[in-house]
This record gives C-alpha cells, sequence and structure tokens, in this order.
C-alpha cells in the first residue's frame, strides 16, 4: 500500500493571496442541512448534533434526521482530519491554513476544540470509541451535488468523505462540549528517574489517539517532577536527552500517573556523518541517507528520485519502506498504535557530537503486525510496516546504513 502524508485537499489553491472566510453565523437546525443541503450551500451556518468518528467515518448528524445524509467534517485551520479519509487528510503542515477554491479557513483553538479531540479519541483497548460526543460547530457548509443517475440519495463531493459520499462543514469554531457518559479528562502525573528522585525539565506533550498533531499540549515538569493537564488525550510522551523517550497510554478514568524515565546512554542511536560513511555511492534520502540495497526493489513516490518506497524482493507484499520528506514529527503521534500494540519501544538518534536529531520509534500489534517510524531532524521519515513479525531484520540492516548529510 502506498503511503502517502500530503494534504491533498482536492480543490485547487489560488496562485493569489487567498481571501479569508466569512465568520457570521446562521443559526439552523441539523436536519434543515440534511434535509436541503443545496439551500445552505456555501454559507456559515452554526448547528448541534452528535459527532462520528471511526474509520473512514467523521461525520456530524442529529437525532431524528436522516440517517443517509450524514455531514462530512473537516476542521479549518491547520488541524487534521483524525481517521482515515479519501482526501488523505491526516497531515497538515503546523500554523498553515486549510485552504479551498482559493479561499482559506482559519479555527478558534481553544479548550472547547480540545475537549472535543479528546473526547472522540478516547478509546478503549479494542480501539472502540468511549464517548458519544455532541457539540455546537459553527463553520462553512458545502452541499455537493447528487448525480442524477445515482439512486443513492447522499449528496456527492468529490473528495471528501468515505468515496466521495457527502456533504461537507469545515469547521471554524467548537462550543458546547458534552459527552455520554459525562467525563473528567483533567489528567496530572510525575516523573520520577530510575532511583526514584524527581526528573525536573521532562517535556511532556499530551496527545490525542492518532489525531491532529498541531493540537497537542505541552508542559515542562518541576522541580518535584509534576505536571498537568485539562481536557487531556490519552497519550503521555516524555523527553529529555538525558533519559530515554517514553510512551504512556492513559486509561479511561486515570487521573493521576507516575512513569519511571531510563538513562538514555546505552540506547542511543549515534549515525555517523556522511563524510564518515565508509560507501558513499548509490545513497538515497534528504538530511538522512541510506545506502541502497540489492535485497529491495524500489519505487518513486510523488515523482521524486529521493522519495523511495522499498519492498524486499522476495516478499513485495509482507513489508514496505518508505524513505519521504517534510512529514515528520520528533515523535510520531501515532495514539492508535500505541493503544493497541502489544509492546513499544523508542530511543533517541544522535549524531557523532552526541546532538539529538531525532527519534526511533517500534511497536509490536497483537495482531503481530510490527511497526517502525524513524524520524530525523523533524522531517525525514524512514517508516516500515509488516504483516508477519521477524520481517524487520531488513529494515534494521538498512537502518544500519544510515548517514547524516552536513
Amino acid at each position: 500500500m502506498r503511503l502517502s502524508a500530503t494534504l491533498t485537499v482536492l480543490c485547487a489553491l489560488a496562485a493569489a493571496a487567498p481571501a479569508l472566510a466569512q465568520t457570521a453565523a446562521q443559526p439552523v437546525p441539523a436536519c434543515d442541512i440534511q434535509s436541503d443541503p443545496a439551500h445552505f450551500d456555501k454559507t456559515v451556518v452554526k448547528a448541534r448534533g452528535v459527532i462520528h468518528l471511526s474509520f473512514e467515518d467523521f461525520t456530524f448528524t442529529s437525532q431524528g434526521c436522516d440517517a443517509a445524509a450524514r455531514i462530512w467534517l473537516i476542521f479549518g485551520g491547520d488541524v487534521a482530519t483524525p481517521t482515515e479519509s479519501t482526501v488523505n487528510d491526516n497531515n497538515r503542515t503546523p500554523g498553515t491554513e486549510l485552504q479551498v477554491k482559493g479561499v482559506r479557513y482559519p479555527i478558534a483553538k481553544d479548550e472547547s476544540l480540545r475537549r472535543l479531540l479528546a473526547l472522540l479519541t478516547t478509546t478503549a483497548r479494542d480501539g472502540e470509541s468511549v464517548y458519544e460526543v455532541t457539540a455546537t460547530l459553527t463553520g462553512t457548509f458545502l452541499a455537493g451535488t447528487q448525480p442524477p443517475s445515482s439512486a443513492d440519495r447522499r449528496p456527492y463531493l468529490r473528495g471528501y468523505g468515505h468515496l466521495g459520499c457527502c456533504s461537507l462543514l469545515i469547521i471554524s469554531k467548537v462550543e458546547n462540549v458534552e459527552s455520554s457518559p459525562p467525563a473528567d479528562l483533567n489528567l496530572s502525573g510525575t516523573a520520577v528517574t530510575r532511583d526514584g528522585k524527581p526528573a525536573k525539565g521532562v517535556r511532556v506533550i499530551n496527545a490525542t489517539a492518532g489525531c491532529c498533531q498541531p493540537q497537542i499540549q505541552e508542559a515542562i515538569t518541576d522541580e518535584k517532577g509534576h505536571f498537568a493537564f485539562s481536557d487531556a488525550g490519552q497519550i503521555l510522551h516524555f523527553q529529555r536527552d538525558d533519559l530515554r523517550p517514553t510512551v504512556m497510554v492513559a486509561r479511561q478514568g486515570d487521573t493521576n500517573v507516575r512513569v519511571v524515565l531510563e538513562p538514555s546512554d546505552n540506547t542511543d542511536w549515534i549515525v555517523p556523518a556522511c563524510a564518515d560513511a565508509t560507501r558513499k555511492e548509490n545513497r538515497v534520502g534528504f538530511s538522512a541517507k541510506v545506502l541502497l540495497s540489492k535485497e529491495v526493489e524500489r519505487e518513486e513516490t510523488d515523482g521524486d528520485p529521493n522519495n523511495i518506497m522499498f519492498t524486499p524482493a522476495k516478499h513485495p507484499l509482507i513489508s514496505a519502506i518508505l524513505f519521504d520528506h517534510n512529514i515528520g514529527s520528533w515523535d510520531p503521534i501515532a495514539g492508535v498504535e500505541y493503544i493497541t500494540a502489544l509492546s513499544h519501544q523508542q530511543r533517541w538518534i544522535k549524531d557523532a557530537a552526541g546532538r539529538v536529531v531525532g527519534i526511533d520509534t517500534e511497536a509490536a500489534w497483537r495482531n503481530g503486525h510490527s511497526w517502525r517510524w524513524a524520524t530525523f531532524f523533524n522531517r525525514d521519515v524512514i517508516r516500515y510496516s509488516s504483516e508477519e513479525r521477524g520481517d524487520d531484520e531488513l529494515f534494521s540492516r538498512i537502518l544500519k546504513t544510515v548517514c547524516i548529510e552536513e
């Protein structure tokens, strides 16, 4: 499967400076929008309803409405869609507002938005949603069209929703978020070192599971190793250069957690400079470069000779390796993987001088699949996934050839 992290909003962006979407909202019942979408096309509406989030389903409806006419949702601003969708809108460039047909759509980043994301992405161990979430959403509505020859009553908007199923609401503001059952999302905790002493100055990143990297919260532990978040997501990342990076998954109902952080010295991956590498020929990549192997077949992605998908020549359907650029995060916010993983571990990637230049994360899933993501300089990514344990040996050999271009 070809992996893509490029935001592919279907509508072309205008070459000129984009206009800002109108902000005056027309309060309207969600059922009215669903029953007569053409009437509200290209208008800013404010409606209340239930938000549904699952695989290829991020939709909005109200009780008693036509279930076939759900409205597909997408966030404005730089907040990515929290599920797989036909526009691959799972990564956004931080600080860059969404643009559709030359119009840019901002979003109010406030506590209500953070609470909505935390509730929507709180899942049990089996990945099922814990809460039913109701909220008032303000945004621009795009009606889509219904093909004349189609017996399907659903509107169609090319590129949005599962198979272009739906009308679209571009969310600009979230208000009055409620959940069933009611949720206490306050979360605090303490980080300590192996000897039990408080770990001061640890960067704690709080994230929602599998969702929306720009929406994370951060805190720095105090002299007692304490930190606290309100409207917290389930994923906690702990990072300090001299301690091994660690991920903790908070369970439903957790309000206070404790984590023990190990020294990183014996786990750090020290990557040499390319000038010091013994073999310099036939390398691909960006800041980090890998040596091509006869054991793999290669395919360029996005027409870039350095964006490469590798597949083992003998088992092309078992595992895949993708070298990609400018989509990285020092620690991938891969919450769903962490929640469903049988095990996971991380280590710092450092250069020969001992400076942190990235992070290496790997996990084994309960279904036997394994996963790994090595990120360099917060932008160059080498990814791997496998359907059978043990297939990561080839990937490990390729990683051993990595050098850093200075």
